[in-house]
């Protein structure tokens, strides 16, 4: 895909190719994006998203409680007053704390935010990147269960990234073939095996042209989680 520098614009380097980049790396890291007033960065260690920070007011965890009518304002603002004197401590310790959420219910909101910061993160198509080794992030989303970062670059090409953004790198690769790089174990939804099973490997991305948008999509997430690779793989992206 791309021969990547430690930092540089989305408008060159695509978010989602920065991403699948960080997957990549065998050691553990992070990627700090940013646009404009927005800020976000993703921790990953061994495939899997650790941690996940964003800035964005919309995506706090207050409000998306609130939003989701887990909680009120007032337990909300109740909240906030007691982390306040408790800096310390997080906003989902005192809710439950205070009997205004279960452990459960927050378990299941931190998975589900760290997931939408992510997601949301696809669809970004200016700004600035720079990786990070072996970087913790503070203040940021930690979900429960760590989440399979080529899950979500799957989720995402499917329906977040921008499809002008698929078919221009496509078009762009239009002689080139993409192949199977190994037998290891994967997990696909039953639509994606379908795609997999029919288009085959190796495949020429000529013939993925000629394919419905919602296929090119597919592949082009097989090619984001490392699921397929290019036969000989090209130096820009």
């Amino acid at each position: 895909m791309t021969i990547f520098d430690e930092a540089g614009d989305l408008a060159t380097v695509p978010v989602e190719h920065a991403l699948a980049e960080l997957l990549r790396r065998p050691a553990p890291g992070a990627l700090l994006v940013s646009s404009g007033f927005k800020q976000k960065a993703v921790e990953v260690e061994r495939g899997r998203l650790v941690t996940i920070f964003s800035n964005l007011n919309s995506e706090r965890l207050g409000d998306r409680l609130v939003r989701d009518r887990e909680i009120t304002h007032e337990m909300l603002e109740a909240a906030v007053l007691a982390q306040e004197r408790a800096p310390d401590t997080y906003l989902g310790e005192q809710l439950v704390g205070a009997g205004a959420l279960s452990v459960e219910t927050l378990n299941k909101a931190l998975q589900a935010q760290a997931e939408e910061k992510f997601l949301e993160l696809l669809s970004w198509k200016q700004g600035r990147y720079r990786f990070f080794q072996r970087k913790t992030l503070r203040k940021a989303t930690r979900p429960p269960e760590e989440i399979e970062m080529g899950r979500l670059l799957r989720i995402g090409a499917r329906a977040h990234i921008p499809t002008h953004r698929i078919d221009g790198f496509w078009n762009k690769h239009d002689g080139d073939v993409l192949v199977a790089p190994s037998d290891r174990a994967i997990t696909l939804t039953p639509r994606e095996w379908d795609v997999l099973e029919e288009l085959s490997p190796p495949l020429p991305v000529q013939k993925l042209l000629n394919r419905s948008r919602a296929d090119r999509r597919v592949v082009y997430g097989f090619l984001l989680a490392g699921i397929l690779s290019f036969e000989q793989p090209p130096l820009t992206g």
